[in-house]
């Protein structure tokens, strides 16, 4: 069902080889339980080594760690609109990270998630291209958008007592 290639996303990429339905299981992220003081280790160690890092949380306590043992799911790109989401299933005492579909995804797809990095020492690039991207890999900022409406002419209705607004909303005060 799964093969990895070029991504035009970054490095490599997960590939679906057949058509996969919405709400469909895809892959477990398999590779090595570590705690988390452990993975935060191996994290500095990876970034110092310039190694890629495959670290993916299963709970508050463990992370698997797919950098040097796992499968293929390790090749999941980052989207800001994935096909893909994560759920964490709970079996023989063990927590698995498992990738579901969102949307029915066509043969030849990447398969992509939304990483919701935690944003530490800085603004990690994102390359998705999708239509709402972020630009950044991180937490979303909800922004407050203010509009303002410029009343242009007021008319009261003397038969019904009713007020009538007639407005004009500029774009020229929705630029930075």
């Amino acid at each position: 069902r799964l093969t990895f290639g070029k991504s035009a996303i970054h490095g490599w990429g997960l590939i679906s080889k057949v058509p996969i339905k919405a709400g469909a299981m895809v892959i477990i992220y398999r590779g090595e339980a570590v705690r988390t003081p452990i993975a935060d280790l191996r994290e500095a160690r990876y970034e110092r080594d310039g190694t890629d890092c495959y670290l993916l949380r299963a709970d508050d306590h463990t992370v698997v760690d797919c950098t040097n043992m796992g499968n293929i799911a390790r090749f999941t790109n980052h989207s800001c609109d994935p096909n893909m989401y994560t759920k964490i299933i709970k079996s023989g005492g063990e927590h698995h990270v498992c990738f579901f579909t969102r949307v029915d995804v066509p043969a030849g797809t990447e398969m992509t998630y939304n990483y919701r990095f935690e944003i530490e020492d800085g603004k990690v690039p994102c390359y998705c291209a999708s239509h709402n991207c972020r630009g950044y890999l991180g937490k979303i900022v909800v922004v407050a958008v203010v509009v303002v409406v410029v009343v242009d002419n007021i008319h009261i209705n003397t038969n019904t007592q009713t007020l009538y607004i007639k407005t004009l909303i500029r774009p020229s005060l929705f630029r930075a």
